[in-house]
């Protein structure tokens, strides 16, 4: 049974799950209609996605201030945000330049927020409760946002986006009274000491350390670097292709659609990922990269003759994807030391995060210059060229099964004042 300030948390993180489903697909909508530009449709994609690239800095907020204080912070400004945008919109003086400068401010502090929960929950249960409620809290984001984005398009066609701004604003109060009074903190984690600017130094420091300790570390590891490389690039490939969505179609249901087959590709592929874990690693990459191309080739084929169709193509792309990450993560645990193992994760989260909005913007770009067909036709040719770049490295063909290291565990960092950050 969940004690009352999990349930708190999590009846919180329901709310918060839905809303932004809701007004990221809203907003993408409204300057898609408003500009009628893939390029600004493109930034707008890219704007969302800024946020996260930023959470590294938000540490020492984190660890310096009250945490109910800053979930109470973040909720009433996205409230505050989501009212202005209803106002403007209703009163027809809703730029869509402002609304680009809303949404980055309300997903600052949406991305604050989440990892202000994930700070306070080991101090809410037992280390034995631990495990669970992480599940659940892990389980409950990736189906709220499957469920979400399925059935946004939907909502927002019936509803009216004027209307979700203003459901949006409704929900954030709501979450705004129920964390007010409802979430009950021991004193310990209410007590707590202002971070000053030399702390703050000191936390950018140590971050720029471990991302330089990091990027020496994972260089060292020649095959695991060969192996990342592929990674980042089909990432930043996919995401060009994924930001003309908005701009392929006429409908926001079935924009909403794209973006559930998505959510729903993604938890299918963590599904299926115990079966492939048995198999050889090259071989595994090798067919979920060739399977993938196929896919794309499939969602391009049926773009414009059969939407259905299409869309169970695409499912299986991000089905591709969403295995593919799994086994990443397991990948980089297995033959990454304990003690680099977080200075690793840094590095490879820092340039995911940085190269995924690039590609929004990237694809706004292209989208001006070349058919939306290209772009998809695009991350086809990139699954294929990465098939043959597993099937003739000649690194590639030392690896294992999943769950074996490929990398000798040896010597730790050397001459990291090499690198300067």
């Amino acid at each position: 049974m969940l004690n009352k300030n999990i349930l708190t948390l999590l009846v919180a993180r329901i709310f918060s799950n839905i809303s932004d489903s809701l007004y990221a697909i809203a907003s993408i909508w409204y300057i898609k209609e408003a500009t009628g530009s893939p390029l600004w449709v493109g930034v707008a994609g890219g704007v969302l996605l800024i946020p996260r690239a930023l959470q590294f800095l938000f540490g020492p907020v984190i660890d310096g201030f009250p945490k109910k204080r800053i979930l109470l912070v973040c909720e009433a400004t996205q409230a505050i945000i989501f009212i202005l945008i209803s106002i403007s919109f209703f009163t027809n003086t809703l730029d869509w330049r402002l609304l680009l400068l809303f949404i980055f401010i309300g997903e600052v502090f949406a991305q604050l927020s989440y990892p202000t929960e994930e700070a306070l929950v080991p101090s809410l249960v037992s280390e034995k409760e631990l495990t669970k409620v992480n599940s659940i809290f892990t389980f409950t984001y990736n189906g709220l946002d499957m469920i979400g984005n399925a059935l946004s398009g939907l909502i927002i066609l019936f509803l009216g986006i004027g209307l979700i701004f203003t459901l949006n604003a409704l929900s954030f109060i709501a979450i705004f009274l129920i964390v007010f009074f409802f979430l009950k903190l021991p004193k310990t984690l209410s007590n707590y000491r202002l971070v000053d600017s030399e702390e703050n130094h000191q936390h950018l420091s140590n971050y720029k350390r471990e991302l330089r300790d990091g990027i020496v570390y994972l260089y060292g590891r020649k095959r695991l670097m060969k192996l990342l490389y592929s990674f980042i690039f089909i990432n930043f490939i996919v995401t060009i292709s994924i930001s003309i969505l908005p701009i392929i179609e006429t409908s926001v249901a079935r924009y909403g659609y794209w973006m559930g087959a998505m959510s729903i590709g993604m938890v299918i592929g963590s599904l299926i990922v115990n079966y492939v874990a048995r198999y050889n690693l090259r071989k595994v990459l090798i067919w979920l990269s060739f399977l993938c191309g196929i896919s794309w080739l499939g969602t391009l084929t049926f773009l414009n003759n059969n939407f259905i169709v299409a869309l169970f193509f695409f499912t299986i792309v991000w089905s591709m994807i969403g295995t593919t990450q799994v086994l990443l993560e397991t990948i980089i645990q297995i033959n990454v030391e304990l003690d680099y193992l977080g200075r690793s994760n840094t590095v490879i989260g820092t340039f995911l995060s940085i190269f995924t909005p690039l590609g929004y913007f990237l694809g706004g770009i292209l989208a001006t210059l070349v058919s939306p067909q290209f772009l998809f036709l695009l991350s086809a040719i990139a699954y294929f060229c990465v098939t043959l770049y597993y099937l003739f490295e000649p690194n590639f063909k030392r690896y294992v099964s999943v769950d074996e290291a490929f990398e000798e565990i040896d010597s730790p960092i050397q001459q990291t004042d090499s690198i300067q950050i």
